[in-house]
């Protein structure tokens, strides 16, 4: 999941960025994820967090330059070109009915709740933010400050978008045949010829910048994982210098694999689809897991077992027949009626449903209840920590 993530952050950073130095889209991918690869490396997770700092200021700061200029830039004021945009229907909410075979605003919604429960409790590039704080006080409040500042930033994002669409329909300059047809340039080619040419750099910088952020914080989470729970366990008697140079060579390896994922993508129609599609994927299970240790009391090592199979199953069975990537014609495996039919977001829900079930369910029939659950569930009382 966070190699498929990484990828995922390289490739968009790629096309603003390819189409705005006239590179090319693999160029940027290898640049900068070799460079984020090496100063991961050097930094750790002291680079990860105070780089952070420095990115989400730029990012915020580029972000708002395109903002005003997509909405102040337009002949008229702000309310002709909100009445432009609502008239042309760039408020609607998406597509509401509801069809388990094609994505539409209900899956949307589903999965972004999922992803949102999952990223913030499950994923270690969140987790690893949480323990470098002072204190659980501390972390507790800066997870609330985040969460409440992602609104703002959000919402942001979205009228960028919209206010583009109302530019281009007020002022009457029609966008060229290429960037009508590759519907990621839209923004990229808006920023490099109507923002001031003085702020091209910051809004590099700024979506650069945003990348490398999440970047960095995706593969130490990762190098973190491999040494304190694989390597460390086999070999617990390894020195703190053979433990860092096995998290530094997972960076390099996962950063690697990262770019080479992301240099498949190249020529998909839809990135922000697509990546959330295989963002539920890369994840499949993992919230369902959490859930069946925090939930209930009922789960056993052997049950949760059973359901992890379960879910592997079903995940290879339902991406190998049902999704295509870009650089590919068609699914890897074609199994006629046995191919699976959904939509491929739905992968990424079910398969948390089928983990929880299938482990609830085997470790009520095959494993003997575990005792020894005192604050690991919801269902603990008398403690403060629970």
């Amino acid at each position: 999941s966070r190699v498929v993530d990484v990828a995922s952050t390289l490739f968009f950073l790629a096309i603003a960025v390819a189409y705005l130095t006239n590179l090319e889209v693999g160029t940027v991918i290898v640049l900068v994820g070799v460079f984020t690869i090496i100063y991961t490396v050097i930094g750790g997770i002291a680079a990860v967090a105070w780089t952070d700092v420095l990115q989400g200021v730029l990012l915020i700061t580029g972000g708002l330059v395109v903002f005003l200029v997509a909405w102040l830039g337009a002949e008229g004021t702000v309310g002709d070109s909100i009445n432009t945009a609502w008239e042309g229907g760039r408020f609607n909410t998406g597509d509401w009915s509801f069809d388990l075979t094609r994505q539409n605003a209900w899956l949307l919604l589903v999965g972004g709740i999922i992803w949102a429960f999952q990223r913030y409790a499950c994923d270690q590039h969140m987790v690893q933010r949480y323990l470098t704080a002072r204190t659980d006080r501390e972390a507790r409040r800066a997870t609330y400050i985040g969460g409440v500042a992602c609104l703002p930033i959000w919402i942001m994002s979205l009228l960028i978008g919209v206010g583009i669409w109302a530019f281009y329909a007020r002022s009457g300059t029609p966008l060229p045949p290429e960037v009508l047809a590759d519907q990621n340039t839209i923004v990229p080619h808006f920023i490099q010829n109507e923002c001031p040419r003085g702020m091209l750099g910051l809004i590099v910088a700024a979506l650069a910048a945003a990348a490398m952020s999440s970047l960095a914080a995706d593969m130490n989470s990762l190098a973190t994982v491999v040494v304190d729970d694989f390597y460390a366990k086999v070999l617990p008697q390894s020195s703190d210098r053979g433990r860092l140079w096995v998290g530094r060579a997972v960076v390099a390896l996962a950063g690697i694999a990262a770019v080479v994922f992301a240099l498949q993508w190249q020529g998909v129609e839809s990135a922000m689809e697509f990546a959330v599609k295989m963002l539920l994927i890369a994840t499949a299970g993992v919230l369902g897991l959490f859930a069946l240790g925090l939930l209930t009391r009922l789960a056993t090592n052997a049950g949760a077992w059973i359901g992890i199979v379960a879910c592997v199953l079903f995940t290879a069975w339902a991406t190998l027949t049902g999704v295509t990537l870009p650089s590919m014609q068609a699914p890897v495996l074609d199994l006629g009626v046995l191919n699976y039919g959904l939509d491929g977001s739905l992968i990424g829900i079910l398969s948390h449903v089928i983990v929880f079930v299938v482990g609830l369910l085997a470790s009520l029939f095959i494993g003997r209840r575990r005792t020894d659950l005192d604050s690991l569930t919801i269902h603990a009382s008398g403690n403060s920590n629970s």
